[in-house]
């Protein structure tokens, strides 16, 4: 089911559920459900960082990758994680 519907499944046993079968649901749903929308709220100062400042070449590139791709809280995870590798790969 997971790889026909692209979606996390969960086998239960629902007479026998738990409190940490409900948050290991709840965790799970949240992480694939789709992100419709993200606020960016920088600080004003980070606009006077240089063009190839660490934290601005961060933000610009994770906010242009979250913008293209349609993502949930995994992808977010991945994208920012992908940024910082590359930033970390220019700096050595």
């Amino acid at each position: 089911m997971e790889q026909k519907y692209n979606m996390s499944v969960l086998p239960l046993d629902c007479k026998r559920l738990k409190k940490e079968d409900v948050y290991r649901i709840m965790e799970t749903i949240l992480s694939d459900f789709p992100i419709g929308r993200i606020n960016f709220f920088l600080p004003k100062w980070v606009e006077f960082l240089d063009r190839d400042h660490g934290w601005k070449y961060i933000t610009k590139n994770s906010n242009e990758r979250l913008i293209s791709d349609s993502v949930n809280v995994v992808a977010i995870s991945k994208i920012i994680q992908s940024v910082w590798e590359e930033r970390l790969g220019k700096c050595s």
